[in-house]
């Protein structure tokens, strides 16, 4: 996420490449951070809930 905020990565799709994920997970990644900040990316919190 650091990546899209600061420019480095310029689009999901630029930072789908960087990090070797699709810009599927980049995206659901991208939508949970700004709905529950960066902790809402992180491992059992996602589009299918709480691991």
């Amino acid at each position: 996420m650091a990546a899209l905020e600061s420019g480095r990565a310029g689009s999901y799709r630029q930072a789908a490449e960087l990090f070797g994920v699709s810009q599927r997970s980049v995206g659901t990644w991208w939508r949970a951070c700004q709905a529950r900040g960066p902790g809402g990316t992180a491992a059992g919190e996602g589009a299918y809930g709480p691991g």
